[in-house]
């Protein structure tokens, strides 16, 4: 059994598993991963060590999309320019009435966002 100290060898476990898989590997896949290659390790253990692993090592790993990490050095430009594009969503009311951004319908609440920001003249 290795002697080194526990945080090292599950950073380590999960930098060769990312360094296998470039296109990145979701969070369950890793923990399964992590598990099956070394059972002497707690689950919880490992379960904070990968929650924390963006944050711990921003220079290395990333996350493209909600659960799915990857090694920075395999981040490429195609996948930037989608993070980046803006998308407009339109909404629909019950109505049928089409509208951008939060809050009620503007046709149908006419006034409603003045009266959230606090610049309605009636009070």
């Amino acid at each position: 059994m290795d002697k080194s100290p526990v945080t090292k060898r599950i950073y380590a476990k999960i930098f060769a598993l990312l360094e296998r898989h470039p296109e990145g590997l979701r969070w369950s896949e890793l923990l399964s991963k992590i598990k099956a290659g070394d059972e002497s390790f707690h689950p919880k253990t490992f379960n904070g060590y990968v929650w924390k692993l963006v944050q711990r090592f921003p220079d290395k790993v990333y996350k493209p999309s909600k659960g799915l990490f990857r090694l920075l050095k395999y981040k490429s430009v195609k996948m930037e320019y989608k993070k980046t594009a803006k998308k407009t969503i339109w909404k629909t009311c019950s109505r049928g009435h089409k509208y951008k951004g939060a809050g009620p319908c503007p046709v149908c609440w006419p006034g409603q966002r003045l009266k959230r920001r606090g610049k309605s003249g009636n009070l």
